[in-house]
């Protein structure tokens, strides 16, 4: 007896799973408006998505979601939430994670990108770490910013000779941490960051969270889900952290700001305290 053998197929030869597809609108249905970042730079443009009804309570702009695109899936960011008025729509598959960017962020990100000739899809998830496929991180919702007080100024502190930066830094930051909000600190090198974390922070006792791509992409997860979570922190970053997507900014301190280290070199008219006067804080 022969037994039948079935032939074997190569891995990119099975067929994935297919994308549902949405096609009758019901009173109260919504579609969303998902940017990808396709590896494409001129590729510039949102994709609409059927929001399916058990996402319709969660779902929020500024949210990731997992959407399908062509043959694969990729991770986006929805930057708009309308009254369904497309049919035969794919679905969004699931929502990663939750209240990420606030519309107020979205607009300034979409501004950056337009002086800078950047991908505005590319820049939004640069500031997001690569997450697991289970991961879903629900964000603590944004303050209404027309509640909060606008005293946003520029400030400069001089520095003595005879005076330590980080010193002069870790008074400043004692001070106005009180008033409530969370405070950046950038640092031009990351040997200028670990020099103020051990030798300040952890003497103080103060807690706080650090970001940017020299972490491994666990502890890039981790400090995501604290700063989507909470608000009143402290977090420490490279120049990459002025994109940091904080709940609730009140104040950024850049050491040394005159360092050729914020400078991208790749366009050298991107720097990151432009980015911060952008931001609309000082």
């Amino acid at each position: 007896m022969v037994a039948n053998v079935k032939p074997l197929n190569l891995k990119r030869q099975r067929a994935t799973s297919a994308a549902r597809r949405t096609t009758e609108i019901k009173s109260g249905d919504l579609q969303a408006e998902v940017v990808l970042d396709l590896g494409i730079f001129h590729v510039e443009q949102s994709f609409t998505y059927a929001v399916p009804e058990h996402l319709e309570e969660t779902l929020s702009i500024g949210s990731l979601v997992q959407v399908p695109f062509k043959n694969a899936r990729h991770t986006g960011v929805v930057v708009s939430v309308d009254s369904r008025s497309k049919g035969n729509l794919f679905n969004i598959e699931s929502i990663r994670a939750s209240n990420v960017f606030s519309p107020e962020q979205l607009h300034f990100f979409e501004k950056v990108a337009e002086r800078y000739l950047c991908n505005f899809a590319q820049m939004l998830l640069k500031a997001v770490p690569t997450l697991n496929k289970s991961t879903q991180i629900h964000g603590i919702p944004f303050r209404d910013q027309k509640e909060k007080a606008k005293l946003n100024r520029r400030l400069f502190i001089p520095i003595g000779l005879a005076d330590d930066p980080n010193a002069v830094m870790i008074r400043h930051l004692l001070k106005e941490q009180k008033t409530g909000g969370s405070t950046l600190l950038l640092f031009p090198t990351l040997k200028a960051l670990q020099v103020f974390r051990e030798a300040f922070l952890t003497h103080q006792d103060m807690d706080y969270v650090e970001v940017g791509s020299h972490l491994t992409p666990a502890l890039r997860r981790s400090s995501f889900q604290r700063i989507l979570g909470h608000e009143n922190l402290v977090i420490l970053g490279l120049r990459g952290g002025v994109l940091a997507p904080i709940r609730d900014l009140a104040r950024i301190y850049v050491l040394d700001e005159s360092s050729a280290h914020y400078v991208e070199q790749r366009r050298s008219e991107e720097h990151t305290s432009e980015l911060q006067s952008h931001s609309g804080i000082s």
